[in-house]
């Protein structure tokens, strides 16, 4: 009877693994959006940190990157807005400074969970956060619209 019940153990325990790796071969495969016809995408918000020593150029780099991920696996990037080098409220990994990155993004929830996981490998990067919401604002964001006030002000004196 313990041989019995070991082997349906083992079988179980099989069975799992198979699936498991089956599971895992499709997370790895390529990202192919799953859109239903004439359901919009999901829209997000994605804002990402990267190191104070990189220069912007590598950021560019990143971005595009990043740009480049969303649109092969059927997504769409609408803004790109490169806050620049901006003081952090704490410190991240030793780092006091991040250049910070704005991107809306309109894909599926799918390819977002791949470049969040990519993101979470690059060194480069200190911290993501990303946000779905029901439209894009067509103006600048609020960080650009205090830079210019900003510039405005320095030019009358």
């Amino acid at each position: 009877m313990d041989a019995v019940f070991i082997s349906a153990k083992v079988r179980h325990r099989a069975l799992l693994a198979v699936k498991s790796h089956r599971d895992a071969e499709h997370t790895l495969s390529a990202v192919t959006p799953r859109q239903k016809k004439g359901k919009p995408m999901p829209l997000y918000e994605h804002v990402l940190i990267a190191r104070q020593d990189i220069s912007s150029t590598e950021v560019d780099t990143i971005n595009e990157g990043l740009k480049s991920f969303i649109e092969e696996n059927g997504g769409k990037v609408a803004k790109v807005e490169y806050w620049g080098l901006r003081s952090m409220a704490y410190r991240m990994n030793k780092n006091r400074k991040g250049h910070y990155t704005l991107l809306a993004i309109e894909a599926p929830s799918e390819v977002l969970q791949e470049m969040e996981r990519k993101l979470r490998i690059n060194e480069d990067i200190l911290r993501t956060l990303t946000i779905r919401v029901d439209e894009f604002s067509e103006d600048p964001s609020p960080i650009l619209i205090k830079r210019e006030e900003r510039k405005r002000r320095q030019e009358r004196y």
